[in-house]
Formats: C-alpha cells, structure tokens, sequence
C-alpha cells in the first residue's frame, strides 16, 4: 500500500529535523550515501574531498545522531 502523501511529507519533515543536527558537510555527505546511494568513493570525488574524509564524516555523524537518539526517537513519535 502507498502511503499517504502527508504521511510522507511528515515523514520527509522529521528526516529533516533529525538531520538538522549535523554540520552542511555531514548532513551532505548523509544524504549522499544513505539516500542518494552513492560510495564512498564517488563521494569524495564530488565533494572534492579524500576518501577517509567522507568515511570520517560518516562516522562523526553516526556518533552524533547515537549520542542525540532519545532526542531523535521523539521525532519519530506520532500522536
């Protein structure tokens, strides 16, 4: 079943929210890998960056988006 349109701008919106978190570059280079698809590789060849820089930013916004999970879990809580 397709979801709702609401439902999914809602959904769009809390993505948003939970991202909002990171630093511009994080927050791109999240978007790239877990939305977009993209390797790590082809990552850092778009952002004119190194290789261990896209997987250290990669880890870096891991850690904060854990440390910042009770705070993203009310996000997510529909009423």
């Amino acid at each position: 079943t397709e979801q709702p349109m609401y439902e999914e701008i809602a959904q769009m919106e809390r993505i948003e929210a939970m991202l909002s978190i990171l630093t511009v570059r994080q927050r791109e280079i999240v978007t790239m890998y877990y939305i977009d698809g993209l390797g790590m590789k082809e990552i850092a060849k778009v952002c004119g960056i190194s290789f261990q820089a896209v997987s250290a930013a990669l880890s870096e916004s891991r850690k904060k988006l854990e440390k910042n999970r009770e705070k993203i879990k009310k996000l997510f809580k529909t009423t």
